[in-house]
């Protein structure tokens, strides 16, 4: 009966430590790829922060850039430097959102009922908005110059806008 009250107590042990040590490190690694892979322009906070934050910027009358992306997508790790190169060249600056964290935001839609977030077919994309709508994206593995041709033609607004200042 002591044989088995101390195998028992040793599995029953062993089990706890090695709980206690994968939950240790489970939580150590998603803290850090939290923290790194919060970057500069990120839209951050609670999910009604969030949505708050997002709606006002698309609802905004000033011209926002929306890099959408998901932080395990590899093809957004590769492309994230371009087109942020791109981007700053332009003179412009892109807010970030981790769609993989604010999965309830891709149900995010207009006044007239049109989706501003999940209209991608791939991942990362940039959302050009003004006045709640969505003009235009790019997504994908796309060569830097599209997203330089993107990004130079958007930066300066609507394009009727530019064409009247120049009248």
């Amino acid at each position: 009966m002591k044989k088995h009250y101390w195998l028992l107590s040793g599995i029953v042990l062993l089990l706890l430590v090695l709980l206690g040590i994968s939950s240790i490190w489970y939580d150590g690694t998603t803290t850090e790829m939290d923290e790194s892979q919060v970057g500069l322009n990120e839209i951050k906070g609670t999910a009604r922060e969030v949505r708050a934050q997002l709606m006002g910027t698309i609802n905004s009358d000033e011209q926002s850039f929306i890099y959408l992306y998901e932080p395990d997508c590899k093809l957004c790790t590769k492309m994230e430097p371009i087109i942020n190169a791109s981007a700053e060249r332009n003179g412009l600056t892109l807010q970030r959102l981790n769609l993989h964290k604010y999965k309830d935001i891709l149900g995010l839609k207009n006044e007239k009922g049109i989706p501003l977030i999940n209209f991608y077919k791939e991942l990362p994309a940039v959302a050009y908005y003004k006045n709640g709508w969505l003009i235009a994206w790019a997504e994908g593995d796309q060569s830097e110059k599209i997203y330089d041709e993107y990004f130079e033609h958007f930066r300066f607004g609507d394009e009727d806008e530019h064409d009247q200042e120049h009248e």
